[in-house]
């Protein structure tokens, strides 16, 4: 299941906490070289470091949007 940028302003609150903090340990782990291999069915499966830090600030926006 492949995320779908378009759907992140039409996400919940919740849904946003959770792909943030998904993001986070994704970034974190590729900071620290232990990259773990994801199941294809996972939401960032296939995003490089690159996309995850420019989706996280999406997502940081979105919270911030979000009442």
């Amino acid at each position: 299941m492949k995320l779908n940028i378009e759907d992140i302003p039409h996400k919940g609150p919740k849904q946003l906490r959770t792909l943030r903090n998904q993001l986070n340990n994704r970034i974190g782990a590729f900071d620290s070289g232990k990259e773990a291999k994801l199941k294809e069915s996972h939401p960032l499966f296939g995003l490089s470091l690159d996309e995850c830090k420019k989706l996280v600030l999406l997502v940081k926006q979105q919270l911030k949007l979000t009442p």
